[in-house]
């Protein structure tokens, strides 16, 4: 498994998946999905204020990276969440 720092690339990932808790789950007090543009807004904002969000990747058999967990530290909303979810 690798862990590092989210990407701009990895928040199309991170909001399905968020977007998934939010509607299958009462993890999240949370009543609407996000969308990439709201993910994507707090990760800037939290690069700003030097507040890491990451991901952690699993290595397949065939050496191909796929996403097995990704971690959202913040997410938008009135209160402070986190949200972990494995595939």
């Amino acid at each position: 498994m690798l862990i590092r720092d989210a990407v701009k690339e990895d928040f199309s990932r991170i909001t399905e998946i968020y977007s998934d808790i939010v509607l299958h789950s009462t993890a999240i007090f949370r009543e609407t999905p996000i969308t990439v543009e709201d993910a994507l807004s707090l990760w800037k904002s939290r690069l700003e204020a030097r507040s890491p969000t990451i991901v952690a990747l699993r290595f397949q058999a065939r050496g191909s990276l796929r996403t097995g967990r990704l971690q959202i530290q913040q997410v938008p909303g009135p209160h402070l969440r986190s949200a972990i979810d494995k595939l």
